[in-house]
């Protein structure tokens, strides 16, 4: 005889009806037990049915926000240049916003005029833009002495989830437009 001869679904009865782990044990006894399992899991399902709902909706939500972000062209990268043309700042806004946040610029960094901009940007593009921007412009970054209206914080930190992501669409969005200027060279 094996050990298994000696245990029979009856030993696993739990009296009061509430343990989960003897439900189970005795559930896996044949085909009976498989409805068991079934009927287990719906009540488990039903029972948390709120919870699954709302992580289910909130899953779905991010993702559409995330991807809504890449369907819209409503972002702008621009810079601001002294009065040789170096690129002293470099940042990002929606496209709407852009008069509005050059004017405020224009009040708080004196000497630094409206330069180079990218319009039509998703917002993927927009981020990881602005970041080779600054990274691309060392006389962007903040420095009392010789640039005390440059950046004084990364567009992406290094830290974000997404900066990879971001670069990888600043980096696309540069390659189409250079492969494009190439195309119509010789065209």
């Amino acid at each position: 005889m094996v050990i298994s001869d000696y245990i029979t679904p009856v030993m696993f009865v739990d009296p009061i009806g509430e343990d989960p782990v003897l439900l189970a044990l005795l559930a896996s006894s044949g085909p009976i037990g498989w409805i068991g399992i079934v009927i287990i899991a719906i009540v488990i399902v039903y029972y948390f049915s709120d919870e699954i709902l709302d992580y289910v909706d909130t899953t779905i939500g991010a993702t559409v926000s995330q991807f809504e972000k890449t369907l819209y062209k409503n972002y702008t990268v621009y810079s601001l240049i002294d009065e040789e043309g170096t690129i002293k700042y470099v940042g990002r806004v929606k496209t709407t916003n852009y008069n509005a946040r050059i004017a405020y610029h224009e009040k708080t960094k004196p000497g630094l005029v409206a330069g180079p901009k990218i319009d039509n940007l998703n917002y993927w593009e927009c981020r990881g833009i602005e970041q080779l921007g600054i990274i691309g412009n060392s006389s962007g970054w903040f420095e009392m002495k010789t640039n005390p209206s440059g950046n004084k914080i990364n567009g992406i930190s290094n830290l974000n989830p997404n900066r990879f992501d971001y670069y990888s669409a600043g980096i696309r969005y540069i390659w189409n437009n250079l492969e494009n200027e190439w195309i119509n060279l010789f065209h």
